[in-house]
């Protein structure tokens, strides 16, 4: 008998009992959601959830849905399946589609993978909107009766009843973003502004570059396919406005996400940023934006960073820059020499910028990622984002012929953030998330791999966020090597809780890695472990963890390896006493920026210095050392803003002040622009830290914007 009206369900779950995982709004399943609405011939009641707590319970109280379907992210598929198992052994009828990226990309490897997703009837390849709509249109003819819906439907696999794969040859064509009726406007995502999700919107689809280790570097998504200025206006200002709505009732975010392989790259992105810009100056949001900028058209780029004052990232992102590592990841077609002026263009500026590399690549060796960081490092971005080779199905990297082709010996570990004990149904179940990443290849060694690891860590501690920008300044006014300073940090070990620091995160760095994924399966889904996971023992991303534990616990450590690694280099190299005594000052300022951020932030830090550090810092151009040594010494006050202590307050809030949380703070935000503010002290003013309340009413100096602190 027909329904009076169908009930579909989206799903794109998170994890929620550490922190989010996935803190982004569910726009992509509205997407699919607002195609279906608009393109079935009876319009369905459709639902969109994001929280695992909120479906389990709307699945106790509300009618069933006749159609649910999951997203399949690496982040999501284990939590994703057992939620519909658990809806399947409740009542069998209701139809199950999975659909997502993270799927294998030959037909043997599919066939595996549909055959081990009982709880699933169909699964649909790559973008879903016209697919899924299809398939719910014949579902809605046949009673929805999986048996009774014909095979062969395009860009849809299954396991026939017959017991046989269907696996169709032909894909439904590509859509326009245009075509899609926005899930802003549509108000599906009106319950998802709650001040702990952040805003996510499209502007295009598609990839032009076809790299191996990228989901977007198969042919499907060559072509970009673009949405329309009218809508992207549109949703830029309900955003807006909704998120500004937020923060005057105290629970807000101040960044939104857009979804863009290489925004910038087309003349539209320059509309785009105009519009933000206007958005901006109405409503203050957003103050920062998170994007990967595109790999060519330099100069298109920095045009958008600027029409948005800094409010954007500028990405540079070579993975490797060794020719042959290139040649066997296809991605022979992005312009190095572009990227590599892009962080020059952007230090002129004052934009923040930042390149990713990846460790372990084909043919990657120790001595040529050192090499690609060496080089990213001295083109000066601001943030150098090291990454280890994560085999992601659905890129053509992860297939068993490449696997082998390169020699690659990998491991698995539990994926940051991805785990918990969910009760649906009745049913308890505990889930992880599992990811395969790269140790090593013919060209490297395990041992290698954690050496290079170690680097990671003290690029993250003592360059990134311009930690020690002053200080980098400083050697390259010199003419030296900022990254060999960086080496000899590495090689460095007379500082014992530094040592120490270092020892414990390549201990974990071994320890969080199995052998075999069903191994790794069974212990993390025990509730004991699960636990030690929420707990943070467990599973962290210990780059951000073992980040956050230096900056928060150990800022005077760092300052002193710092120290002596800076005086050593400056006299191996015959610089004069006043480089040296520069270079200390620099470090104390810095120190001193840095310290108690997350707690006890509202005390005042003061310091005395013999240079002018805060001129030196503020130069766009530094001049000769000499011209900022001080007649008499000067004290500086440093202090947060107002501002400042909302912003950090509020990351708090959301993510909590546990070592995890700061580590996921730490990659929410530009750290540098959260730094103490330098003032310095009148002589007829006297600073009582114990009195200060420590408030800096110098609002001006924002979180984002070109210029920082100036």
């Amino acid at each position: 008998m027909a329904v009076k009206q169908t009930r579909i369900w989206l799903c794109d779950l998170t994890y929620t009992q550490q922190t989010i995982a996935s803190d982004v709004m569910p726009a992509a399943v509205g997407c699919i959601a607002t195609y279906a609405q608009q393109n079935l011939s009876s319009p369905p009641d459709v639902r969109v959830f994001k929280f695992p707590e909120k479906l389990a319970e709307a699945l106790e109280k509300e009618p069933l849905p006749h159609v649910i379907g999951f997203s399949n992210y690496v982040w999501n598929l284990d939590l994703s399946q057992k939620i519909a198992q658990v809806i399947k052994n409740h009542d069998s009828s209701i139809v199950t589609v999975f659909g997502g990226p993270n799927y294998p990309t030959t037909k043997d490897e599919q066939e595996n993978f549909v055959r081990s997703l009982p709880m699933g009837d169909f699964f649909i390849l790559k973008e879903a909107e016209s697919a899924f709509t299809h398939l719910v249109s014949l579902l809605e003819q046949n009673d929805f009766n999986v048996d009774k819906v014909p095979n062969n439907l395009p860009s849809i696999q299954r396991v026939t009843p017959e017991g046989e794969f269907d696996c169709p040859e032909k894909m439904e064509p590509r859509i326009n973003i245009a075509d899609i009726p926005s899930p802003y406007t549509s108000g599906l995502m009106d319950e998802f502004f709650d001040g702990a999700l952040l805003p996510i919107i499209q502007t295009n689809r598609g990839c032009p570059f076809q790299c191996t280790f990228c989901v977007e570097g198969s042919r499907y998504y060559s072509k970009v396919v673009k949405s329309n200025q009218v809508r992207i206006a549109t949703e830029l200002n309900l955003i807006s406005e909704r998120m500004a709505q937020l923060k005057d009732q105290g629970r807000f975010r101040s960044d939104m996400f857009i979804a863009d392989s290489n925004f910038g790259m087309y003349k539209e992105d320059l509309d785009t940023c105009h519009e933000i810009a206007a958005v901006r100056d109405k409503y203050g949001f957003p103050e920062y934006i998170n994007v990967a900028t595109g790999k060519n058209q330099k100069s298109r780029v920095l045009e958008a960073a600027k029409i948005i004052d800094g409010a954007l990232r500028i990405s540079g992102s070579v993975q490797s820059l060794d020719k042959q590592v290139l040649k066997n990841i296809e991605r022979n077609n992005i312009d190095e020499n572009d990227i590599l002026d892009l962080a020059l263009e952007a230090s002129r500026i004052g934009a923040n910028s930042y390149s990713e590399i990846i460790l372990g690549l084909p043919g990657d060796s120790r001595d040529a990622h050192f090499k690609t960081i060496q080089t990213i490092i001295e083109a000066d971005f601001n943030t150098v984002a090291l990454f280890q080779l994560m085999l992601l199905p659905g890129t053509s990297m992860a297939s068993r012929e490449s696997t082998e082709k390169w020699k690659m010996v990998t491991r698995y570990r539990v994926l940051p953030r991805c785990y918990g004990s969910y009760e649906v149904l009745g049913e308890t179940f505990h889930a992880a998330e599992i990811e395969q990443i790269c140790i090593g290849n013919s060209a490297l060694t395990f041992d290698e791999y954690l050496e290079c690891r170690k680097m990671h860590l003290v690029i993250n501690l003592f360059y990134n966020d311009a930690v020690f920008k002053e200080v980098l300044r400083l050697i390259k006014l010199l003419g030296l090597s900022k990254f060999a300073w960086m080496k000899r940090i590495w090689l460095f070990t007379q500082n014992d809780r530094i040592n120490d620091l270092i020892k414990q995160f390549l201990l974990e760095t071994k320890s969080e890695l199995w052998e075999s994924r069903d191994d790794l399966e069974q212990y993390a889904h025990q509730p004991e472990t699960i636990q030690r996971y929420i707990s943070g023992e467990l599973g962290a991303n210990l780059i951000f963890k073992y980040k956050s534990m230096g900056l928060t616990q150990n800022p005077h450590d760092l300052a002193d390896v710092a120290s002596k690694t800076l005086e050593d280099y400056l006299r191996a190299e015959r610089c004069g006493e006043d480089d040296v005594r520069l270079g200390m000052d620099l470090i104390e300022f810095s120190r001193q920026r840095m310290t108690n951020l997350f707690t006890n932030n509202k005390t005042i830090n003061t310091a005395t210095f013999s240079f002018d550090v805060d001129r030196f810092s503020n130069d766009v151009t530094p001049d000769s050392v000499s011209s900022y040594k001080l007649d008499k010494p000067v004290s500086y006050v440093f202090k947060l803003s107002t501002n400042q202590r909302e912003t950090i307050q509020n990351f708090i809030d959301i993510y909590g002040n546990s070592a995890v949380g700061i580590g996921r703070i730490l990659t929410k935000v530009y750290v540098r622009k959260l730094y103490r503010i330098p003032e310095r002290v009148q002589r007829d003013v006297t600073i009582s830290a114990q009195s200060s309340s420590g408030e800096c009413t110098d609002n001006d100096r924002g979180l984002t914007g070109l210029n920082e602190f100036i």
